[in-house]
């Protein structure tokens, strides 16, 4: 399993709107293939910080998703409603007991 973390801190102005797009382009990820989960969260102390976290079932479908318009659109928002963010992408590995 792949996992994309994508971190910002929202300008105050922009907040309920990027929760809207990540609600709108939330959905949308969760119908591509290889897409197990999409999970929006909000700072518990920090309320403008925002993390979303996307599994894929492989590390090809998850860069076919990061070439997509959908995912370009999805950077934009961030990039207008916050200015600055951060990606990183780690593979899970479980191995039996």
């Amino acid at each position: 399993m792949i996992v994309l973390t994508f971190n910002t801190r929202v300008r105050s102005e922009g907040f309920r709107e990027l929760l809207n797009t990540l609600n709108s382009m939330g959905k949308q990820i969760q119908e591509l293939e290889g897409c197990i989960s999409f999970k929006c969260h909000r700072g518990i102390t920090e309320k403008n910080n925002i993390r979303f976290i996307e599994k894929w079932s492989s590390r090809k479908r998850l860069d076919t998703h990061m070439q997509s318009e959908l995912f370009s659109a999805l950077k934009g928002a961030f990039q207008v409603l916050s200015g600055t963010y951060t990606i990183e992408i780690n593979e899970k590995q479980f191995k039996s007991p």
